[in-house]
């Protein structure tokens, strides 16, 4: 079965989910993808020749089409290569899955495109695949049956994260994440270096990203900041990890937050990262604040700061339940679906 994927960019949590089919024999796997983002500079270890670079083709739709591949999914609507492509293939009878992780909410352009996708979207692909609840109200909204609707769109590398052994009496809250307004990082930061020595009771922050905000986030006695690491240090990095954060404004899932719950850390989230709908159960795993809102947040950090290591624990194995219920395998099986 041949399966061409095309990324607008090309994460290290979906490059390991590409890795996994190519691990399976049945499988012939091309992919077409952009540069790593520079806010993000992943690093690949060895791109296999199934990966080629979008500025290494010449006429891109002739060489997907002469790929003839049996599925092919898409990651990036605006780009209007990859939309000409999906329609071509889908005319010669390839199956083709396009990536939602935007979810509804009820913007002008989302409208828009409701009204258009009929034009647009419909006559492109024959299933969406979809991140979570909301993104699956947004497919709906744009008139695909639930029967052409597939969920689970992203999954982290949970069998790297699962095996952290967790130390909660480090007291350290880790931030991960580009360090941008639309993350909430300031916000964050400006919380924490207001709190009095009583209300932190012997926590640090440590902050771990890269981004326009890097120059005014300065370290100080109890906030470290780190530039970009790589996933594999993240998980090491996990086992001094008491809390993570992530007090998004904005944020269409979060792919992090599965990561670090897979490794067994309690969870402090804004209520519009959409990933806490699978991972984060507030109060029990972890918990959730009104995104933007300071008072909140300073709220929710001043009682996680209160636990005693045994409740914090205790919010990290439930952490680490729901981090780990969904895998590559679970992934994998859900891309077949299409084909069924």
């Amino acid at each position: 079965m041949k399966v061409l994927f095309l990324c607008a960019s090309l994460s290290d949590y979906f490059y390991k989910c590409i890795n996994y089919l190519i691990s399976d024999p049945q499988f012939e796997i091309g992919v077409v993808h952009c540069e790593p983002e520079v806010v993000a500079p992943f690093e690949f270890v060895q791109l296999e020749e199934n990966f080629t670079s979008n500025n290494e083709i010449k006429d891109l739709t002739k060489y997907c089409l002469s790929f003839k591949p049996d599925l092919c999914y898409v990651a990036g609507w605006m780009n209007k290569e990859y939309m000409t492509v999906a329609r071509r293939l889908r005319k010669r009878g390839t199956k083709v899955v396009a990536g939602i992780d935007t979810p509804w909410k009820r913007s002008m352009g989302q409208r828009l495109r409701v009204l258009t996708s009929h034009l647009l979207l419909r006559n492109t692909f024959d299933v969406l695949w979809v991140a979570g609840k909301r993104q699956q109200e947004y497919a709906r909204r744009l008139g695909y049956a639930p029967e052409y609707i597939i969920d689970g769109l992203y999954v982290a590398d949970t069998q790297l994260f699962s095996k952290v052994e967790n130390d909660y009496t480090k007291k350290q809250l880790l931030f991960v994440g580009r360090l941008e307004e639309v993350k909430g990082v300031h916000q964050l930061y400006d919380v924490f270096i207001h709190l009095t020595e009583g209300e932190r009771n012997g926590w640090t922050l440590r902050i771990i990203g890269n981004g326009s905000l890097s120059d005014t986030l300065k370290p100080t006695e109890t906030i470290i900041v780190n530039a970009f690491v790589q996933p594999a240090e993240l998980a090491t990095i996990a086992a001094n990890t008491s809390a993570f954060v992530l007090p998004s404004l904005y944020e269409p899932w979060g792919v992090v937050v599965q990561e670090f719950a897979a490794a067994g850390i309690p969870m402090v989230v804004s209520s519009e990262v959409n990933a806490r709908e699978k991972y984060v159960q507030d109060g029990v795993s972890g918990f959730v604040f009104p995104a933007g809102n300071k008072k909140a947040l300073k709220k929710t950090l001043v009682r996680l700061f209160a636990l005693q290591t045994d409740e914090i624990a205790a919010m990290g194995q439930h952490s680490g339940m729901l981090g780990r219920q969904y895998t590559h395998a679970d992934w994998k099986a859900r891309l077949l679906s299409v084909m069924n």
